[in-house]
């Protein structure tokens, strides 16, 4: 029974005074302020909702527990007196099967509850109240929330119910986008692979499509667990919905970007000690920083790439124009913002192209056609090579003119 030590008093605390007989609980009558009694009545009222009052049992196991002869984990035991804080001071109660005397000093028998092998699985009913609730509010070494580090685990199917319809309604939406014929991406592989280049799986066009989504779920789950707002699952349902509604991707595109660039070796993010993107030349050395990180965020070195280009389109441009246009390349052309002239000459090269921005754009574009890095382009080196495609070696390319930007 349990009893509140007060002094040298034992004040029993009989558990049909906390569930009433006509059905009701103690804390159901606002005369009722007892702070213990209402903490005792508040387990007792989760432990018959949650179990007993639906004939489910109370099942504690400690997995610990090394079970037959030989070293090991033989268990633990709790003393079975515990001070209990209320708002108004601790209150001191025994949960005992009797008290006794012994030179003017009251002893409380047993004096500590044994978790042994034989109790490695408690399944426990009704009979058992008393256990189940000083399994609750005396012992220390119970797994809770609040108590990660505890030796025993309550098995409360309904909450696994609850996380296991969590993780089911997960894998839905994966499996919507991705898996279901006829609707989301299942057989779209363009989008499929522009996804896994946004969540950062390198060289997505050299797998299979089921490969594919394969990786792009686990990326997926792997990021849920990690708690990667950027990457989880319902960033990764806004992005298939932004796809799927034509909305703007511009974000999508600039990770895709990033991880084409990566698997090419033009860009690379260089960790400790430097923290930052770099640019690289065909050599692999490095030719400007894009953007520096802050060491606490170097996890989301991508996101922080991201938004910095998101911020800077015309280095965004540059990165992407670094790819190259699969269309421009099959039709082998140069989109330019002026026509070249019939007769290209030296003096057209160093003065009316390089004359303002929209010309510097052109000259680095038809540095790119002629198999020059654009990121390598400098006025002193560009201008001598176009000199010498174009006038010397009289190279004309076919181009076509392009909007110039406003």
């Amino acid at each position: 029974m349990f009893y509140e030590i007060r002094g040298n008093q034992e004040i029993p605390i009989p558990l049909d005074s906390i569930k009433l007989p006509d059905g009701g609980w103690y804390s159901d009558d606002p005369k009722n302020t007892d702070e213990l009694k209402l903490k005792i009545d508040s387990v007792y009222r989760m432990v018959w909702d949650k179990f007993l009052g639906k004939d489910e049992p109370v099942v504690f196991k400690t997995p610990g527990i090394k079970s037959g002869l030989g070293k090991g984990n033989l268990g633990y035991s709790f003393p079975r007196i515990v001070d209990i804080p209320t708002k108004a001071g601790r209150r001191r109660v025994a949960w005992c099967d009797t008290i006794e005397e012994e030179g003017g000093k009251k002893k409380y028998l047993p004096v500590r509850f044994q978790i042994g092998t034989s109790q490695k699985t408690m399944i426990l009913g009704t009979e058992d109240i008393e256990l189940i609730l000083a399994m609750f509010l005396i012992n220390q070494d119970l797994n809770t929330p609040q108590n990660l580090s505890g030796r025993t685990f309550l098995e409360d199917k309904e909450a696994e119910a609850e996380k296991f319809e969590i993780e089911e309604s997960k894998g839905a939406i994966i499996h919507y986008w991705l898996f279901t014929k006829g609707i989301g991406f299942c057989s779209d592989e363009p989008r499929v692979n522009n996804l896994c280049l946004a969540w950062g799986i390198p060289n997505p066009q050299k797998l299979t499509l089921a490969r594919k989504k394969q990786l792009l779920s686990e990326k997926i789950k792997e990021s849920e667990k990690k708690n990667e707002l950027n990457y989880n699952l319902a960033a990764f349902n806004e992005a298939c919905k932004k796809m799927a509604d034509g909305d703007d991707i511009r974000d999508i595109e600039i990770l895709s970007a990033i991880q084409q660039c990566m698997d090419k070796k033009i860009i690379a993010y260089n960790d400790a000690p430097d923290f930052r993107w770099i640019m690289l030349d065909v050599s692999g050395k490095m030719l400007k920083t894009i953007c520096k990180v802050q060491p606490p965020q170097s996890p989301q070195a991508r996101t922080i790439l991201k938004n910095y280009l998101i911020n800077h389109p015309d280095e965004a441009d540059e990165i992407i124009d670094l790819l190259g246009n699969p269309d421009e390349k099959a039709e082998n052309v140069v989109k330019l913002y002026r026509p070249l002239p019939e007769v290209v000459t030296k003096e057209w090269l160093k003065d009316d192209l390089m004359g303002d921005m929209n010309g510097w754009v052109d000259a680095k574009n038809l540095f790119k056609y002629f198999g020059g890095n654009p990121s390598l382009a400098k006025k002193e080196t560009l201008i001598p090579f176009l000199i010498q495609k174009m006038v010397d070696e009289g190279k004309r390319p076919p181009f076509v003119i392009r909007e110039p930007k406003k």
